[in-house]
């Protein structure tokens, strides 16, 4: 059933389309005929190209590491950005004149953007290649744009680099110079510390302790051989001594003063020790003597001191001690400042090799530099190689007429079709017997068309006609096409020659005017 009323409505937009057949072919005719007059109005744009190949030199490969020159990616990079810069489209058209008709900045701007857009570059970074494309209405305008704008990429990219290389190079030698006065300084500080501090700096911490050591030993030694010395000077006077060697009168002190030496030698040696069994003994001998001597002899007149033989040798390691003393204080301090000392001298080296290591770095950087000037003073660096120039165009790339035209065909045989369709939407009239019926109303009989033969021979004439004028019109389409295709340019002269009257400038201005307000 399904293929059946499709067969059946297949047949009936069939029959639909015969017989609004001349709507179809002369809406068709009239968009293409639009299509047609809207590509012969458009302006021929030609496009002029250049190829230009990347070319780094031999010497460039030979001299990798001792000079330095831009990368070909680098090169590549800013290539686009360089091209299409402000100043580098202004110049290229006030060379070639193309600013005259510019009024003001307005306008200026707008040229501007335009050449930008109608500008094209496509890079082959792989292969070091980049085109440079310009689509303008004037052929000659196009090639003489792109071989300048090339020429002068070239030659201010070869300037700038050059220029890049200058800089660099006198900021160098600045920059070493630089360098040079701090390395200067840091050297003069060092001795300066040096001459200071040096007693510091050659000291060993470790025989400084070891020093210290020592003395505070002999220091020892000496209290030691003082105390014995005073003893046995007190033995002879009666005297006792304090801690500090001070005499104290009487046998008894003196005892007291040996009891409490013997006390503090056992805090430290034991019983064997020589000077606990000489302190032993001397108080086993003073005890003796004062059991032996009676009570009015226990308190002895003291003697002068430093008429015995033993209190000299007493002050003299006195003077010894002090001496010893001295030395442990100056070597304590010695070695309480060696490491503030040792710190400030390695931030003094620290700062003295940086220095020096910059300096250094620069003054490689500095050869290198000379180099790359000598090279680029020699053009021995990258080089540019146009493979490719522009030349004067001779077919516009745009616009692609019999794309326009066709498209026009096709888009009117749908419009045509499709207005087909409306109509018969749109009609509400009963076309056939069926309707009735599905309506439900009843059909009493059905009066058949009379054959008329002078309408249907009207008919036939006037379909003639239209068959005719229908050819024609599609000749003539063919006659277009045709033509585009043979290249001659016949209507499209005609065209633009009839759209610069002054009259149709003026018609097509006032229409543009009506569109803008509209839309």
């Amino acid at each position: 059933m399904s293929v059946f009323q499709s067969d059946h409505d297949i047949k009936k937009y069939l029959q639909l389309a015969y017989r609004r057949r001349f709507l179809i072919i002369f809406v068709t005719i009239f968009i293409t005929f639009l299509a047609i007059l809207f590509s012969l109005a458009k302006t021929n744009q030609y496009q002029a190209s250049s190829t230009v190949f990347i070319e780094e030199s031999v010497m460039a490969s030979l001299m990798k590491g001792i000079a330095v020159t831009p990368s070909m990616d680098a090169k590549i990079r800013v290539l686009t950005t360089a091209m299409e810069s402000r100043t580098m489209i202004l110049n290229v058209l006030r060379e070639l004149n193309m600013d005259l008709q510019v009024s003001n900045d307005a306008n200026l701007e707008a040229l501007i953007n335009d050449v930008r857009k109608s500008m094209g570059i496509r890079l082959r970074a792989r292969d070091g290649l980049f085109v440079v494309s310009f689509t303008h209405k004037e052929p000659r305008e196009a090639r003489d744009f792109v071989n300048t704008i090339v020429r002068r990429y070239i030659e201010e990219n070869l300037t700038s680099s050059r220029q890049d290389t200058y800089d660099a190079f006198r900021f160098l030698a600045e920059q070493g110079e630089v360098h040079r006065k701090r390395l200067e300084a840091a050297d003069a500080a060092v001795l300066e510390f040096r001459i200071q501090k040096g007693d510091l700096l050659n000291r060993d911490p470790g025989q400084l302790l070891q020093e210290i050591a020592m003395a505070e030993d002999r220091l020892q030694e000496l209290t030691l051989r003082r105390f014995e010395l005073l003893s046995r000077a007190s033995s002879e006077e009666a005297l006792a001594f304090d801690g500090q060697g001070n005499p104290v009168h009487g046998r008894l002190n003196r005892l007291d003063a040996l009891e409490r030496r013997l006390g503090d030698l056992l805090l430290r040696y034991g019983p064997a020790y020589p000077e606990v069994v000489q302190v032993k003994s001397e108080i086993q001998l003073l005890e003796q003597i004062i059991k032996d001597t009676p009570d009015n002899v226990a308190v002895s007149q003291p003697r002068a001191r430093g008429t015995s033989v033993f209190s000299i040798q007493a002050q003299e390691l006195r003077t010894q001690e002090e001496r010893l003393r001295r030395l442990i204080t100056y070597n304590t301090e010695l070695l309480q400042q060696i490491p503030l000392a040792q710190a400030e001298f390695a931030e003094l080296e620290h700062k003295r090799s940086e220095e020096q290591r910059v300096l250094e770095q620069l003054m490689n950087r500095y050869g290198q530099a000379e180099v790359s000037r000598q090279m680029e003073l020699q053009d021995k660096t990258t080089s540019y190689r146009i493979v490719d120039p522009a030349i004067l165009p001779t077919q516009p790339v745009s616009p692609n007429r019999l794309l326009l035209t066709f498209l026009g065909l096709f888009g009117g045989l749908g419009a045509g079709i499709g207005l087909t369709l409306g109509l018969d939407v749109l009609d509400r009239s009963v076309r056939h017997v069926d309707k009735l019926k599905g309506l439900g109303v009843p059909v009493l009989a059905v009066v058949p068309e009379m054959p008329d033969p002078v309408r249907a021979r009207r008919q036939r004439t006037r379909n003639l006609a239209l068959y005719f004028l229908a050819g024609l019109l599609m000749s003539v389409i063919a006659g277009v096409v045709l033509l585009e295709l043979l290249n001659i340019n016949i209507l499209y002269n005609s065209m633009q020659s009839l759209m610069q009257r002054p009259e149709v400038e003026q018609a097509l201005g006032y229409l543009k005017r009506i569109y803008w307000q509209i839309f």
